[in-house]
């Protein structure tokens, strides 16, 4: 998905500006018009970047959004990490405009939000916005339910590195390195971030692995900054999106999960497929371009490339190839061993007696199975092949030949500028021809033998026939 989008941007003149005004604006302009004011009529919630470090231990952006007001976050794992979702005021992330720097991260086809894709995105994040309501933001999804505007890339004087790590409950942990050179020569300056996160879930199985970078240079001139972004997000997860009904937790708790089930044993032990498994890599980069042209005016261009790559896999059982259009192995009536049938074994001991040497009585004393039966398990094909249906050669038709028309000894060509003309020479020609001056019927016809009616009518009105 390519996009370009430009904006400009204007202000109140000020009565009274100092030439600091240059040096601090640059920053601010850049997601101006996805940001509401005091004076805008939208309820809205700003987010600090220090009030986010205070909670970003590795869950994804729904959960440290989870607390402002309206907001209500789900996780498919149960631990606030993978596959996470938010509603504001009860509305669907499918209805909330998300932006980053301004530009739209809602998916193009679904138009919702995919936040696995973006693990420890907050990492790297300078402040959100979050506005409940219809927003101000003019680029992505619809924004009916709610906008959430991000902006990154704080500026930062001076070199820094930092490391970051945490560690919790299902063995969820977050390794986070952080490095910038500060500014250099007053103008550059470019930064970086590589992150890692893992959880094995509260919900059975709900692994997750999720692997982010972050990597921003950047250009600030006494008018002009331009930045180049680059940020992605791969993910591995576990399926659990299946959720589990209140009957099934009664029966097997409350971290059940039934995605990945194949079977049940003898012993009542479930077995689930081990590769039920989601991968994913997304990657985003953005171009922006800001130049303050006055301290009235400003303009800002963006341009952004996202792509996105991976797929999943899904057991799934009592299917046939059928449902997936392929052709069975097995017809109807066509056995296949799929379990060979092995014979038992038991060690008896009885005792017998005797009279006059012959057996009166006999008890079994003991029986021991030295090897236990196992049942023979055949599969009988039952598709059948529909016979291909080959269409009988039909013969052509035999065309009949076109009657020829004899050929006229004479033909006399009369023409004018228009039909009507032509009509009146070639009444005024037969007329000649036949020696008559009026005929009592005429039909004018084209050379395709259909009759012309408004040449006609205009010769009967004109009474030249």
């Amino acid at each position: 998905l390519c996009i370009g989008a430009a904006s400009v941007v204007y202000g109140q003149q000020q009565s009274a500006v100092s030439d600091s005004l240059w040096n601090v604006s640059l920053q601010e302009v850049e997601v101006i018009s996805t940001r509401a004011t005091r004076t805008t009529p939208v309820a809205f919630t700003n987010i600090g970047k220090e009030e986010l470090q205070k909670q970003n231990l590795g869950q994804d952006l729904p959960y440290l959004l989870s607390m402002t007001p309206s907001a209500i976050s789900t996780s498919d794992a149960g631990a606030g990490i993978g596959y996470t979702s938010i509603r504001v005021r009860g509305t669907d992330g499918t209805r909330i405009n998300v932006t980053a720097n301004g530009i739209p991260i809602n998916d193009a086809e679904s138009h919702t939000v995919f936040w696995v894709n973006l693990p420890d995105f907050a990492s790297s994040v300078k402040d959100i916005q979050v506005q409940r309501g219809a927003g101000t933001s003019t680029n992505g999804a619809g924004a009916f339910g709610a906008s959430i505007n991000m902006q990154t890339g704080e500026l930062v004087a001076e070199p820094y590195v930092a490391f970051n790590g945490s560690y919790g409950s299902f063995n969820t942990h977050k390794e986070t390195l952080t490095l910038g050179t500060g500014l250099i020569n007053d103008h550059w300056s470019f930064d970086a971030r590589l992150s890692n996160i893992a959880t094995d879930g509260y919900i059975d199985r709900a692994s997750v692995g999720l692997n982010s970078y972050y990597l921003q240079g950047a250009y600030y001139g006494d008018h002009t900054s331009i930045k180049l972004i680059s940020f992605a997000g791969k993910e591995r997860t576990y399926h659990a999106w299946n959720y589990a009904s209140k009957e099934e937790m009664e029966q097997y708790g409350r971290r059940y999960n039934s995605c990945g089930y194949i079977y049940t044993d003898e012993n009542g032990q479930m077995h689930f497929y081990d590769d039920q498994i989601d991968n994913y890599v997304q990657k985003n980069y953005q171009l922006l371009f800001n130049h303050q042209f006055s301290s009235a005016w400003s303009m800002n261009l963006g341009l952004h490339y996202t792509k996105g790559d991976g797929y999943y896999q899904e057991y799934k059982d009592g299917r046939s190839l059928v449902e997936y259009g392929l052709k069975p192995f097995m017809l109807e009536g066509e056995e296949v061993v799929l379990t060979a049938g092995v014979k038992g074994q038991m060690l008896c001991v009885d005792a017998v007696s005797y009279v006059d040497g012959k057996e009166v009585n006999r008890i079994v004393t003991s029986q021991v199975v030295t090897r236990q039966p196992v049942d023979e398990v055949i599969a009988i094909g039952t598709y059948v092949e529909q016979p291909e249906i080959i269409p009988m050669p039909t013969e052509p038709k035999p065309t009949e030949p076109k009657p020829t028309e004899p050929e006229a000894e004479s033909v006399t060509r009369v023409f004018g500028a228009d039909r009507y003309t032509t009509a009146f020479k070639a009444a005024d020609t037969l007329k000649e021809e036949l020696g008559v001056q009026k005929f009592q019927n005429v039909i004018v016809a084209s050379g395709t033998g259909f009759a012309d009616a408004l040449a006609g009518s205009y010769l009967a009105a004109q009474k030249n026939a």
